[in-house]
């Protein structure tokens, strides 16, 4: 992300889970992670909760656990909100659909 995009308020940058070399959405002005970054002693327990079959929310969620992300915004209805009480659970992050979820 390049600085002129970056939130200021934003303190500090999510660590990413098991990212690998042929992720699509990492772009050169994302050199500031390693590729090898390491999932938490929770990735394999979201993966459990979420689906074996979906990696790429998994590794959303464990890159919010790890940053330490009080709350945990989307529009997934089955995969993450449908699970929101269990996630919450483990992690203590509040899983919120945005326009449904504005109060």
């Amino acid at each position: 992300m390049s600085a002129e995009n970056r939130n200021r308020r934003i303190k500090q940058r999510a660590r990413p889970s098991k990212i690998s070399a042929d992720a699509t959405f990492i772009t050169a002005d994302d050199g500031t992670f390693r590729i090898s970054e390491a999932e938490s002693e929770k990735y394999e327990d979201i993966r459990r909760i979420v689906g074996r079959n979906h990696e790429f929310d998994a590794g959303h969620i464990d890159a919010a656990y790890k940053t330490g992300c009080e709350f945990f915004f989307t529009t997934d209805k089955s995969d993450i909100l449908g699970k929101a009480k269990q996630l919450e659970g483990l992690l203590g992050i509040k899983f919120l659909h945005p326009r449904e979820d504005l109060e």
